[in-house]
């Protein structure tokens, strides 16, 4: 007796800087709203790269490595390492994990900056 998996949603394809939502969160009549301007899109991104690098640093920094070991570590070359840390380079999604793991950090880390606990007893 096995599980069906469950029917994906039918959202209709997006294209460009459009984002298709379901009914229940649209404002707009036609189901589709529009997302900014493509340069705002692209200065995001940007911004994104950048908060991440930083996060990257941070976390180098803390555990206490150089940008050559954490290369070596996780396979990800120095100087790709280097322009990632900047904010200059996309690290893609295959390198998450083994940069999460040079880092012995879980993977979202990476992305969220976790309360410590002096900032959750109102010490600090």
């Amino acid at each position: 007796m096995g599980v069906e998996p469950a029917d994906p949603p039918n959202f209709a394809p997006c294209s460009g800087i459009r984002a298709v939502l379901p009914e229940h969160l649209d404002d707009a009549s036609d189901g589709v709203i529009q997302m900014g301007s493509k340069k705002a899109a692209e200065a995001e991104d940007r911004a994104a790269l950048v908060t991440f690098g930083q996060r990257v640093r941070q976390l180098r920094r803390e555990a206490g490595l150089t940008q050559v070991e954490l290369a070596e570590a996780s396979g990800i070359d120095r100087a790709a390492l280097s322009t990632i840390e900047s904010g200059k380079r996309d690290l893609g999604v295959s390198k998450v994990f083994p940069l999460a793991a040079a880092l012995g950090v879980a993977p979202d880390r990476l992305f969220v900056v976790r309360p410590t606990a002096a900032a959750d007893s109102g010490v600090g």
